[in-house]
């Protein structure tokens, strides 16, 4: 359900005003969730599922569908903006995908799918209950997104790009496509021709990130990222993502940031508002505020939040002159 802008624009104004007193006053702007760990892809720049990858060997793991409910309730509760059903794997794989669709339709929140467009005929009418989806597609044709996402399924992507295409446009305007375009090395070349080629496809936005390099997946890494031009990926000195964001993972780990891979904290078996406003949480929230993570994790040097940091920022030095 997509939200009124008075009330975004107060509940932003609510966070950045936490951020300035270093206190909380509302919960945060996007949750994302992951609910599975399965995915049907072995993309070559994938964190969780890249070839070579151990923990692509770890056994199913689905979240109960209690479990996803209780969570979605807190989040309710706590006022958030938006649910990301995102990237440990595929959400429409999740068994229970349906009812989770289902109950989200009815919820006071935006709710956008981070997929990776292969899914059935059957799961389409589900994802259009999303009010918006990102899809990653790694390449323009079939022959180089065989060879970067390991199977043959590129003209089904397709199929159902053109499906939720048609959707939009006959029954719900509201519905947002995009595609995000994990640049590598084998794919650099095909920024644009990608971006055309999306485009007279209709969907709404194309948004090429540099991949994250691991061990499993330096093989396709980018020589000299320094010579793309990409919207976001900058440093972020100061960081206020901990009154706008939260991760919780499918082991119950809880990060300020999805793109921060080392653990700033572990949720303590207790509801996600006791862990949001809990100290430790505070202290990793004043940690990003001062600057520390920028200086001390890769990952922020190449923060993909940067805009948002920014417009933070801008609020944060007004209320405080």
């Amino acid at each position: 359900m997509i939200l009124e802008a008075g009330e975004k624009r107060r509940r932003f104004l609510r966070r950045v005003a936490g951020a300035v007193d270093g206190k909380v006053y509302i919960g945060p702007e996007q949750v994302y969730l992951p609910v599975t760990n399965r995915c049907n892809l072995s993309c070559r720049y994938c964190w969780f599922h890249s070839p070579g990858n151990p923990l692509r060997l770890h056994p199913r793991q689905d979240m109960p569908l209690a479990d996803f409910k209780r969570i979605v309730r807190e989040c309710v509760a706590l006022e958030v903006d938006t649910l990301f059903l995102s990237a440990e794997g595929e959400p429409t794989l999740h068994p229970e995908f349906f009812s989770m669709m289902s109950f989200l339709k009815k919820q006071p929140l935006e709710v956008t799918i981070f997929s990776n467009g292969t899914f059935s005929s059957a799961r389409r009418k589900d994802v259009l209950k999303a009010d918006r989806i990102g899809i990653n597609l790694g390449a323009p044709e079939r022959e180089g997104y065989k060879l970067l996402q390991g199977e043959d399924l590129f003209d089904h992507v397709i199929k159902n790009i053109n499906f939720l295409v048609k959707a939009r446009d006959k029954n719900k305007k509201s519905f947002k496509i995009g595609v995000d375009y994990v640049v590598n090395k084998d794919n650099i070349h095909q920024i644009k021709e990608t971006e055309k080629f999306l485009s007279c496809l209709g969907v709404d936005s194309f948004t090429p990130t540099l991949m994250k390099e691991h061990d499993w997946n330096g093989g396709v890494r980018v020589d000299d990222p320094s010579t793309l031009f990409l919207a976001e990926g900058k440093p972020s000195p100061r960081c206020f993502h901990g009154w706008f964001q939260m991760i919780r993972a499918l082991d119950g780990r809880i990060r300020l940031c999805p793109q921060l891979s080392q653990e700033i904290i572990v949720v303590d078996q207790n509801s996600l508002r006791e862990t949001w406003f809990s100290d430790k949480f505070m202290e990793s929230r004043l940690r990003g505020r001062c600057g520390d993570f920028g200086k001390k994790f890769r990952d922020c040097r190449q923060c993909l939040y940067h805009q948002r940091n920014t417009a933070v920022l801008k609020r944060v030095l007004k209320r405080t002159v």
